[in-house]
């Protein structure tokens, strides 16, 4: 994922919280499928871990996000 599309999700999701239809233009595509299969791969994983350790408190995940710089 790169800066670019964290931030459009963003907007889309805070415009959604607020009941109001987001406005995309055609050269913002915005990837929501990806966002949706980040958090399930990390939901699937954390589910994983509490059947190995039934006790376990808490879990770390990392979110690379890639500047483009020109």
């Amino acid at each position: 994922m790169n800066l670019k599309q964290l931030a459009l999700q963003r907007y889309v999701i805070e415009n959604i919280k607020e009941g109001k239809q987001p406005e995309i233009t055609h050269d913002e595509k915005v990837d929501l499928d990806y966002l949706c299969n980040y958090w399930d791969n990390i939901i699937t994983e954390i589910e994983k871990e509490i059947k190995k350790k039934p006790n376990i408190r808490g879990c770390t995940f990392k979110l690379n996000i890639e500047i483009e710089r020109k």
